[in-house]
């Protein structure tokens, strides 16, 4: 008689080189450079993923955490103010 085996999730991960063409269109040096810094928490804004021996992994979640983080926060001023170019420039930030 067979025993059922029980269900197990399978979790995808990602390597850096496929992060950062995920994240940044390309898996060059310089990009993986860049993710790299991130994961470590040398940079800010760090990213979340974890290492598995000698190499850093990503799964999915962490790569949705990661584009939450860089994506920029706009700020929208109405157009029909008397502000000056400047003055709105200042309040943007």
């Amino acid at each position: 008689m067979l025993m059922p085996q029980p269900a197990t999730s399978v979790s995808v991960t990602f390597s850096l080189e496929e992060a950062a063409t995920i994240l940044c269109g390309s898996a060059g040096p310089s990009e993986q450079r860049w993710v790299l810094e991130r994961l470590r928490g040398n940079r800010y804004p760090t990213l979340p993923g974890y290492r598995v021996q000698k190499r850093w992994r990503m799964t999915q979640a962490d790569i949705d955490a990661s584009i939450e983080l860089l994506r920029p926060n706009v700020v929208r001023i109405p157009t029909l103010t008397s502000l000056t170019t400047r003055s709105a420039r200042r309040l943007a930030v």
